[in-house]
């Protein structure tokens, strides 16, 4: 997750929101597209202690799965990740220090039906072995899992034209339309994790909403 956003100037943001193509009546069905929503799931460490963990992601039928990404704080150990379509489980394995902090460990992304409501409706974190660097076993809820519905960055639960708005308005004016950490995260549908927040980011989302993509 990012720390802030990539300011630019407010008339060249002006510009591009109005040239971005505002389509609300245009919808995936009329383009011809299946469209799919996009998780991020994170399991969190609530324990600095953690020293080793091994995990799945069980998702179901309809979804399909990438191989979880590890953060900095697993950078003490070994992490490794195994997607396996035909069980359809994320495994995911960490053993090395002492993680000897509190946050995210990992992330997942995961592609579902349109009409899921929840990610947690269709993917459960299950047969969780966590332990300490003694070899003392912790408990389950020593990791816990958040998510992210990528696109949605006024977090209303939809993806729509108001999300790449809200973006555009943002990077004009930082101070009166300020974005929370789940806000940035949810914003970051554009290379990912590597340019910050612009104005590629609300375009992509318009043409996700417009059903030119049919997911992030």
């Amino acid at each position: 997750m990012k720390n802030k956003i990539k300011k630019i100037m407010a008339a060249v943001s002006s510009v591009i929101l109005c040239a971005l193509p505002i389509a609300n009546g245009i919808s995936a069905s009329a383009a011809g597209t299946t469209q799919f929503k996009t998780y991020v799931l994170y399991n969190i460490s609530q324990n600095p202690s953690v020293a080793y963990f091994d995990f799945s992601l069980s998702y179901n039928s309809n979804v399909t799965a990438e191989p979880s990404k590890a953060t900095s704080l697993c950078n003490g150990g070994y992490f490794r990740s195994n997607n396996n379509i035909i069980s359809r489980k994320v495994q995911c394995t960490y053993n090395g220090n002492a993680i000897g902090n509190i946050g995210i460990l990992n992330s997942t992304k995961f592609i579902t039906p349109m009409t899921t409501s929840s990610v947690y409706d269709v993917v459960k974190y299950t047969d969780a072995v966590i332990r300490d660097e003694y070899g003392i076993t912790l408990s389950p809820t020593s990791i816990t899992m958040d998510a992210t519905l990528l696109g949605d960055v006024n977090l209303d639960g939809v993806v729509n034209n108001s999300d790449a708005e809200l973006i555009m308005k943002a990077l004009a004016n930082p101070d009166r339309y300020k974005l929370n950490e789940k806000q940035i995260d949810a914003a970051d549908v554009y290379e990912r994790g590597t340019s910050g927040i612009t104005n590629m980011d609300a375009l992509i989302i318009q043409e996700y909403v417009q059903g030119q993509r049919n997911h992030f």
